[in-house]
């Protein structure tokens, strides 16, 4: 009886593909059509992202969760507080919030030093899970939102001012599903 090796024809097919000549040229032509429908698409795609971040800034506003920068700053200039950055993608949107805790006192996980890493590390979700219950929670958080359409300083100058304390944080929706890699 003869076996079939799947592995070996498996690892044939992985690598690069060539493309022959004349198939080569007819992609070229469908690249610059489909980078042409891109620029349209990412407008839309910004616009209907700005309408969105709009509508939760004015939720937020009308359950009393909305703090505006100049009041957000002067707190963490006088050392108060903790800033919240909530990244979803490198892309956006980017969620400032902002919690009169000192969140490194009161989290049960050890600081992170990088957030490169994360979306592939399933060891991360149980930090970002209670990140989101406890301070950016729409329904039941307890972080400020801040309006991040009146920031007038560099954001670079804020966090890296010495008393200003801040985390980044990215949120359970984005990281990858249980079990996936």
């Amino acid at each position: 009886m003869q076996t079939l090796d799947l592995r070996a024809k498996s690892s044939e097919r992985t690598g690069p593909r060539e493309i022959g000549m004349p198939w080569s040229l007819l992609f070229i032509p469908i690249l610059f059509v489909l980078a042409g429908l891109s620029l349209p698409y990412a407008l839309v795609a910004r616009r209907i992202q700005r309408r969105r971040e709009r509508a939760f800034c004015g939720q937020m506003k009308a359950r009393g969760r909305l703090v505006e920068w100049p009041e957000c700053q002067r707190a963490m200039d006088e050392g108060r507080g903790t800033l919240i950055i909530e990244r979803y993608s490198s892309k956006g949107p980017v969620r400032w919030w902002w919690t009169w805790e000192n969140f490194y006192d009161v989290c049960p996980y050890a600081p992170l030093e990088s957030l490169t890493w994360i979306p592939q590390e399933e060891s991360y979700r149980p930090f970002a899970e209670w990140c989101r219950q406890r301070y950016t929670s729409p329904d039941g958080g307890c972080a400020l939102l801040v309006s991040t359409s009146e920031i007038t300083a560099k954001k670079s100058d804020v966090l890296e001012s010495g008393t200003a304390r801040w985390i980044n944080v990215i949120p359970p929706e984005s990281l990858r599903p249980k079990g996936k890699k």
